[in-house]
């Protein structure tokens, strides 16, 4: 589905691109269908109508007019390229992503000795453009997959942790109210300053700034108090702070599970402990075996897979499996000093920072012990509710905690999350002094999205070691670890070509498949539900690897670059990666970043700049939608040379006027000897000037005159052909003068005009329809032998029309033959006429056709109406309410007498605009239609005259009009509100639900105020009305309204 969505879009912004400014929303669906064949499908992707669809697409700008049409445009810009590209690229099928996991050597420079301090390069001006450097754009993608990282780095934009938590009063979690006022810490540890690198790579922290040094200092007072003497190894601390610090009493157990799992139970207070039994019997077994099941609170556990023979051994077996578990989660380390309150307030917060989903109860205490050697109070959540950046909330008979903003907290949290699941930390990535790290590149989409794993440190050594033995153990246990229940955002442990991986859910099952983003890698897989497993706790302790950046200087090849093979390339080597602060903003994900060769030290940005500007010249044609080129030579045998400007075809031909200014300065004359050969000419390119644009291009040679003077050459970049002599012509060998620009690839793409008959003077319509400076549309309907595209080619006049340009060329030749023949008939010559809609673009007939009008009131009268529909209090219809009955009686007897009516029998040139036909809506119903312009068969602009409705209809849904049908005027006048404008600029959605719901589909007595030409249909009028609700005991005006409820002011 998101592909088709994709699909269309891309075609919609084809359609406007093509435009200069915005259309009406009418001339977008008409222009799609003109392209396509068919209407918008918005339908089919789940919108109950075109315009809740177009306002969806965040790559669509919409807007109102006066009267409340809607008009929409495209935005162009790198961010929505970038964002429809990576999307089409990452969401893969169902068949399974290959994913290539790579590893550091575990033994490398990294680990004893620092990034060298290599020569910096920094992001310029690129050489072959003139414009300054694009800006980053970053994508939505990117949000959506990414980890919080932050980066502990000199000078960087984006802060590791909060630099400060201040401390309210405490909330109702709380039994006693604190009066004092709040409370400013400032933590240590939060300052990029604080943090060095020693001489062997890893990172230190400065003993008066550590997290851990007030409790230190704290204990060693503590124990300063004791007196050794009177201590027997087993008292508590007797001095002032005794109090403060209770050692817990840990579960005794007995030695039988059984018993065992019930005392916790209680001792937790988890609940009852539930025991069910199962047995199975294989064909050939007599004994049955047995299975047990143990459910405590919400944590259910099986015997499974082993088998047991009597009930007891299965239910001991499953309750010690409960007891292994639980005991991990709840149960605390003997003798350890409890937090203070300030310790919890200014720990907490960070920890629940660095993890992007919400957090159990149990693994921030589980966390905190492993991180601080402490044990937090039993009331240790009301102490920290009183954290403005934490939000805790109830949850499956438990606690969950996220991080949050003050704003946001004792909102409702948007979470789902299973009893079992853990959270993996997000990573923080350390540069050293010299802003340098080692890493790997373990994926690369685009120069915007590189993700990368910090090497040669403790951390990715314990990673390494987690990773073996996370293998080692899912391997053993993977049966009993299956994830019974997908959810969002949580983590997991996957299976992917039988290696274990960590992973985050992005989505929910769909179709047995789930979008998980691998957290250590940086890669996005859509893999089956059956691969993914229950996370144990002990492998999410090492925070997540991957860390995403960006390549400073490659903004003006970022579009370009997606799934580039050069960057490919980079994945799974190792280089030195610079962070580059003042790249950086504090609202960017991406870190900036050089990349440098290891061995010699050059930037890899540098290289890619001219590697992927090359790349990115290749010119493509969009095989299923329609593509935007520039017509660059025509032939008489409809054959079409066409360019695909892209940002590589700019670069290309600024070089080349670079280099051609050069020579025409300062002629290299010594390059002209010797001249080209048969011999010597072969798959060589030359820059020779072409006689048609008087500029020197790319061409090869390809034939020669028998006598070897003469030369037919094939210029790349237009596609035409020159007939040059060897011996006076100048000809310079392409490599000598850049070996750039032999790299890129041709610009001109050959195509296949497609036309029943090529007129004898094609070449002369063809380029005063496509002229080569103007854009043109182009769409692929097929490929000949050769694999040469046959295409249709579309071109938005001056009025806006979208024209077929194909049908136009081809009907104006057959138009002026008959001209030229005596026996033209006069209906052939207009069926023609009619066709050519470039041609007669302006005309303009009335919305209600050749019907009669209905009469109207005199100025001030009482006029009664219904309103069918309704867009905005300057844009809606009415119907005379005193013929009602009569549209009801003819509505009726249309649908009889067109109820068997199976196709259409009229032919495409009898369709004239103005004319009055029938045709069935979506709704099965049969309404009187008038014309409003004829494009194709396929598109048919109309207006249902009797209930106000523009919609365009193909050539089969219209029939002619029974004669009965004629004499009753039409019945939807155009109206707006008289008095009043919008409060704002122009009517907002909200206007318009409001407007909608106060008036569609009722009843009122209006009054005739004055009556105006319509701005948007010249032959129509728009009647100025008050709205009077006289259905209530009180009359109700309408426009009284709408100002009260401040959407309106009176004029």
């Amino acid at each position: 589905m998101e592909e088709f969505k994709n699909e269309v879009v891309r075609s919609i912004r084809s359609c406007l691109i093509s435009t200069k400014g915005k259309i009406t929303l009418r001339q977008l669906e008409d222009d799609y269908r003109t392209l396509l064949g068919e209407r918008i499908p918005y339908h089919k992707l789940g919108h109950k109508s075109l315009e809740l669809f177009i306002q969806s697409v965040p790559s669509l700008i919409t807007s109102r007019g006066p009267n409340g049409e809607m008009f929409v445009d495209a935005q162009v810009s790198e961010k929505t390229a970038h964002i429809s590209s990576m999307v089409q690229k990452q969401k893969t099928a169902a068949p399974k992503k290959k994913v290539r996991i790579t590893q550091a050597p575990r033994f490398n420079r990294a680990v004893t000795q620092p990034p060298p301090n290599t020569t910096k390069w920094r992001p310029k001006r690129n050489p072959y453009v003139g414009a300054p450097r694009k800006t980053y754009q970053q994508s939505s993608r990117l949000s959506a997959v990414s980890h919080n990282q932050f980066v502990s780095g000199g000078g960087y934009a984006r802060p590791r942790v909060p630099s400060k938590v201040v401390v309210p009063e405490r909330s109702e979690f709380n039994t006693v109210k604190h009066h004092s006022p709040p409370k400013e810490l400032t933590r240590h540890n939060s300052s990029p300053d604080k943090m060095v690198s020693d001489t062997n790579g890893s990172t230190t922290i400065d003993d008066e700034c550590s997290p851990l040094s007030s409790t230190m200092r704290r204990i060693s007072k503590i124990m300063s108090g004791i007196s050794m003497e009177r201590d027997s190894g087993n008292s508590s601390p007797t001095t002032e702070f005794a109090s403060n610090y209770k050692i817990v009493q840990e579960f005794a157990k007995t030695g039988d599970p059984i018993q065992d799992i019930r005392n916790f139970a209680a001792y937790h207070k988890l609940g009852d402990v539930e025991v069910k039994f199962t047995e199975t019997r294989l064909k050939k077994s007599k004994v049955a075996h047995c299975h047990c099941k143990i459910t405590v609170g919400q944590h259910k556990y099986s015997s499974y897979p082993e088998d047991f023979y009597d009930k007891a051994a299965s239910e001991r077996h499953a309750c010690q499996k409960a007891l292994d578990d639980l005991m991990t989660k709840y149960s605390k380390r003997k003798s350890l000093l409890l937090s203070s309150n300030d310790d919890i307030i200014e720990r907490i917060p960070p920890m629940l920072e660095k993890h992007n989903n919400a957090v159990w109860m149990w693994q921030i205490e589980a966390d905190y012990i492993d991180m601080y050697n402490e044990q937090l109070p039993a009331d240790w959540l009301q102490v920290i509710d009183n954290n403005p950046h934490v939000s805790i909330e109830k949850c499956l008979g438990g606690y969950v905690l996220k991080h949050c903003n003050p704003d946001d907290k004792g909102k409702k949290l948007e979470i789902s999350l299973n009893v079992g699941d853990v959270s993996v930390p997000c990573n923080t990535v350390n540069f050293g002094e010299n802003n340098r790290l080692y890493a790997l590149i373990t994926a690369a989409h685009s120069c915007y999205e590189v993700w990368c794993q910090q090497c040669g440190t403790p951390e990715y050594e314990r990673f390494l070691r987690l990773t073996e033995k996370m293998e080692v153990f899912y391997n053993n246990h993977q049966g009993e670890l299956v994830s019974p229940v997908i959810t969002l955002g949580s983590c997991y442990v996957i299976q992917q070509d039988g290696g274990w991986i960590r992973a985050r859910a992005l989505s929910l099952p769909h179709d047995g498949f789930v979008d998980c983003f691998l957290i250590d890698y940086g890669e996005e897989i859509h893999i089956p539900i059956e691969t993914m497993y229950v996370m144990k706790r002990e492998f999410a302790l090492e925070q997540a690897q991957a860390f995403v950046c960006r390549l400073a200087g490659l903004e003006e090849v970022g579009e370009a670059s997606a799934d580039s093979e050069h960057l490919t390339a980079l994945v799974g080597r190792e280089f030195v990666v610079e962070i580059i602060p003042e790249e950086s903003s504090s609202d960017e994900i991406a870190i900036p970043v050089v990349v440098y060769d290891i061995t010699t030290g050059a930037s890899i940005n540098e290289e890619l700049i001219s590697l992927l500007t090359v790349e990115s010249a290749v010119p493509v044609l969009d095989k299923s939608g329609v593509t935007d080129v520039y017509v660059s030579n025509i032939e008489s045998n409809g054959d079409v040379y066409v360019q695909v400007r892209n940002f590589g075809y700019t670069c290309l031909m600024d070089l080349l006027k670079s280099i051609s200014d050069s020579i025409i300065k300062n002629p290299p004359l010594d390059l002209l000897i010797p001249r080209p050969t048969p011999g010597t000419s072969r798959d060589r390119l030359y820059l020779v000037k072409c006689n048609v644009t008087q500029r020197w291009l790319r061409a090869t040679i390809i034939d020669w005159s028998p006598k070897g003077d003469l030369a037919q050459i094939y210029f790349l970049d237009i596609g035409n052909t020159q007939v040059v002599s060897v011996a006076n012509d100048r000809m310079y060998p392409l490599d000598k003068l850049s070996e750039v620009l032999c790299q890129y690839p041709p610009q001109a793409v050959k195509v296949r005009f497609m036309i029943e008959k090529i007129p004898s003077d094609f070449v002369q319509r063809a380029e005063k329809l496509l002229p080569s400076d103007e854009r043109v549309l182009l769409k692929i309907s097929s490929y000949d032998n050769e694999n040469v595209a046959w295409v249709e080619f579309f071109k938005r006049m001056s009025d806006g029309v979208l024209v077929f340009i194909n049908k136009s060329i081809s009907v104006e030749a057959e138009l002026q033959s008959f001209s030229s023949d005596v026996c033209g008939s006069n209906e052939t010559r207009k069926r023609l006429m009619n066709l050519v809609q470039f041609g007669d673009a302006t005309k303009t007939v009335p919305s209600g056709g050749s019907l009669k009008k209905p009469d109207l009131p005199k100025m001030g009268d009482y006029f009664n109406v219904n309103i069918p529909f309704a867009v905005n209090p300057w844009n809606f219809f009415v119907q005379p309410l005193d013929s009602f009955n009569e549209l009801t009686a003819l509505m009726a007897d249309m649908q009889e007498y067109y109820k068997d009516l199976q196709f259409s029998p009229v032919p495409i040139e009898d369709i004239v605009p103005g004319k009055i036909y029938a045709s069935k809506h979506e709704d099965g119903k049969w309404y009187r239609t008038s014309v409003l312009k004829v494009i194709h068969s396929g598109s048919i602009s109309v207006f249902y005259c009797d209930f106000g409705y523009y919609t365009n209809l193909t050539l089969a849904q219209l029939v002619p009009l029974d004669a009965k049908y004629m004499s009753f005027p039409y019945q939807a006048l155009k109206a707006k509100i008289a008095g009043i404008k919008p409060i704002k600029n122009k009517w907002t959605m909200e206007d318009c639900d409001i407007f909608n719901s106060l008036v569609t589909k009722k009843q009122f007595v209006s009054i005739l105020v004055n009556i105006e030409k319509d701005e948007l249909y010249k032959s129509d009028i728009v009647l100025l009305l008050l709205l009077i609700d006289t259905s209530s005991e009180e009359d109700i005006n309408i426009k009284e309204v709408l100002i009260a409820r401040g959407i309106a002011t009176s004029v």
